[in-house]
Parts: C-alpha cells; structure tokens; sequence
C-alpha cells in the first residue's frame, strides 16, 4: 500500500512539473510535444498573426517560429496572491499596471505585476482579489500580453 500511495503521490506531482519545465526562448515546439504530448487545443493566436497557442491542462504556449516564446500557466495554490509575488521580486524593478482595454463600470479588473529583468509577469483579477496566471516570456511583447484562459 505505501509503495502504491507513493507512487500515485509521485505521477501527480510530476504532472504539472513538466509544463512548468518548459522554457521560453529555449524550448522548441516540437520539444514541447515531445514533453507534454499532443496539446489539448491548437490554434492560431488573435493577439499576435503568426503565433501558434496550445493548451495543455496547467499552462498554455505561445509558439513562434519553432520556439516556445511565452508560457500562460494556472497559479499554484501559494502562488495566488500578490503579497507572494512582490515578496519573490521585492529586489527586482517590477511594475503594476492596468491591463489595456479592460475596463469596466468600476475600473480595471485585470492588472499585469510585471518583473521585466526577469521576463516573467502574473496577471492579477481584483473581481477575484488573486492571481490568475503567471506569464513567461522571451519576447518584449509577450510580457504585456493579455492572454487569458
């Protein structure tokens, strides 16, 4: 039984892991593939012609050219709040902003709390008061992206 219950904790803890391993800039589409298997959805991107997203169960990919280019991923559980975030950049130059186009009755709802020297950016929802993705990129505007799930 413990070498069951083991085993069971050790595939469900390798899952996620593996969409999280890819990195933007480096990995290639067909590495994604060989990684993560088939995508669950393909398709090409609104935001930017000539981008390929595929979705897989924890994180989606925006291709380019052959090459993973950003990474679109459901925060883990500690990962959901800002105060996570500014404390894991407090030593970087990080900037929060409104998400443009997002306006609603009251305001914006979606926020980007970008850490550019580190390319990575989580988008924030103050309708949810938590984290809803946490972005990485390789490319200038990937970062400033408003893809969403």
């Amino acid at each position: 039984f413990k070498i069951m219950a083991f085993l069971l904790l050790l595939l469900g803890g390798c899952a996620g892991g593996a969409e999280r391993s890819i990195t933007p800039g480096k990995t290639t589409a067909a590495e994604l593939t060989a990684t993560l298997g088939n995508a669950v959805v393909s398709g090409e991107s609104g935001i930017r012609p000539q981008t390929e997203i595929r979705t897989y169960s924890e994180c989606d990919y925006q291709i380019e050219q052959g090459v993973v280019t950003a990474k679109y991923c459901t925060p883990l559980e500690h990962e959901q709040t800002l105060q996570y975030w500014r404390q894991i950049w407090r030593n970087e130059n990080a900037s929060f902003e409104a998400v443009t186009g997002d306006a609603g009755p009251h305001g914006p709802d979606r926020y980007l709390l970008k850490a550019t020297g580190l390319k990575k950016a989580v988008m924030y929802s103050r309708a949810l008061d938590r984290v809803i993705q946490v972005i990485d990129y390789n490319v200038a505007q990937a970062g400033g992206a408003t893809h969403g799930r």
